[in-house]
């Protein structure tokens, strides 16, 4: 079985092999390690591209940039105007494939202008073994995922980001704000923008990893077990917000937080 420095060992050669790289950034784990092991080779440059879109709450956003700078690498946000594309808002099946496709499309175009050859993402080999329709953009653009190239797991990831002694190692998932929107129901800036207050304001009460899905009138808050109580003792506080925001219902999820709920 590969120990940890080997499986470092090969994330390195992988990356030392593209003289100048960037790197699609989200600020999660998995690109990050990729972005912390190229910025420690001197032979290649490297640049963090991140895409900006409706769908990337403001906390996401200032937190890829905070530790693409204390990582010392450029960065570079890429606007995305995803909101144009009607399709898209429909909010259907191919929802994760098209937003992929005009995602990378544009940081592709943003690498060419800086004179990158190859642009990388976060892709582990897990990821591979789920239902992804953006994978197939990804494919199609010939964007490369090192990670999964050499079948580095998520367990992996954070071994490996341990080793390096990474800050955000145990920084908790996210998702695109679309997610928190049933298929079918019609995406449009007013949810997103009430879901991003939303999460903010339960973030704000000490609430880590969580999601408010929008069933139009109701929110159904989703926090791990554990943190329960914070949601029942600021009950009235939340209702409160929640309603200002639009909401008139406010549920909490009994099953907890729970990757890709709405399918």
């Amino acid at each position: 079985m590969d120990t940890v420095e080997t499986k470092l060992g090969h994330l390195r050669n992988t990356l030392s092999s593209m003289d100048n790289l960037a790197v699609a950034f989200s600020g999660g784990i998995d690109s990050s390690l990729i972005l912390r092991v190229a910025s420690d080779l001197p032979e290649i440059r490297v640049m963090a591209l991140m895409a900006v879109s409706e769908l990337v709450s403001q906390h996401e956003s200032s937190e890829a940039e905070r530790i693409a700078e204390s990582l010392e690498v450029p960065f570079r946000k890429v606007s995305v105007q995803v909101m144009e594309n009607d399709a898209f808002v429909e909010n259907s099946k191919e929802r994760c494939y098209l937003c992929k496709r005009m995602i990378f499309e544009r940081l592709l175009e943003a690498a060419r202008k800086e004179n990158l050859d190859i642009l990388v993402d976060g892709t582990n080999l897990d990821d591979l073994g789920e239902d992804r329709p953006g994978l197939r953009a990804l494919e199609e653009l010939g964007v490369r995922s090192p990670l999964a190239e050499i079948r580095i797991s998520k367990t992996d990831v954070r071994e490996m980001a341990r080793r390096l002694n990474m800050e955000n190692v145990e920084r908790p998932e996210n998702t695109c704000l679309a997610t928190r929107i049933p298929r079918g129901q019609m995406i449009t800036l007013e949810k997103l923008q009430r879901i991003d207050d939303a999460e903010s304001f339960l973030r704000s009460l000490g609430v880590q990893q969580l999601r408010v899905r929008d069933h139009e009138d109701l929110a159904r808050i989703e926090v791990l077990p554990d943190q329960f109580e914070i949601i029942l003792n600021n009950a009235n506080a939340i209702a409160i917000r929640f309603r200002e925001l639009g909401f008139r219902f406010i549920t909490l999820d009994l099953e907890g937080f729970r990757s890709g709920s709405l399918g």
